[in-house]
């Protein structure tokens, strides 16, 4: 046979060149994290504005305008929200604005597709109530006394969503808690405003 006899390759070359092949692998990887980071950060629905309207030409009955935004890094997906208005005899004791917020947050979570809020949007909003009925007409009838000062608006505002980053079995929850009495142009704080984690509750 003419040409070059070329014998068997050592077992030891096979060896280090299977060993650096691994290297370069590792090398290979630990670059392509740092040039891609795994995404961080969080989505964080913020109460940003509560409005009461008295009935006028233009609205049969009495409302409450809550405007919101995400003020997370990431989009909110899948928001849902509940409003427990309340116009209490005599001001409401921590303990009984707690049982507002958890009647609020009874809500049950499902991810209503469409629901998605970008980072640093405009402020949307939504009207509670929404429509004719006892709610609207026990609000309708007391806006003069709250007004006055001699009743008091509680504002009571759960919100539930995701975002891509948490995990499958939790969501995130914003929780405000206002009240107005004497003035509708302010607020006042009450119970817990605060955002938070919870484990996904099976329906």
């Amino acid at each position: 046979m003419l040409g070059w006899h070329r014998g068997p390759t050592p077992l030891g070359t096979l060896v280090r060149a299977v060993a650096l092949l691994c290297v370069v692998c590792v090398v290979m990887s630990l670059l392509g994290r740092s040039r891609w980071p795994r995404e961080t950060g969080s989505s964080r629905i913020s109460v940003a504005n509560v409005v009461p309207l008295d009935k006028s030409a233009d609205a049969p009955f009495a409302g409450v305008n809550v405007y919101y935004e995400n003020v997370g890094s990431i989009p909110v997906a899948c928001a849902i929200h509940r409003t427990v208005l309340v116009i209490p005899p005599a001001p409401l004791t921590p303990d009984q604005t707690e049982a507002y917020l958890r009647a609020a947050e009874s809500v049950p979570f499902q991810c209503v597709e469409g629901n998605e809020i970008q980072p640093n949007a405009p402020k949307n909003f939504f009207s509670s109530p929404d429509r004719p009925g006892p709610e609207a007409d026990n609000l309708t009838n007391h806006f003069a006394d709250i007004v006055a000062g001699r009743t008091g608006l509680y504002v009571v505002v759960v919100f539930k969503y995701k975002d891509r980053n948490l995990p499958d079995n939790k969501i995130r929850v914003t929780e405000f808690c206002g009240y107005f009495t004497g003035t509708v142009e302010i607020w006042h704080n009450c119970g817990r405003n605060r955002v938070h984690e919870e484990e996904l509750r099976s329906n």
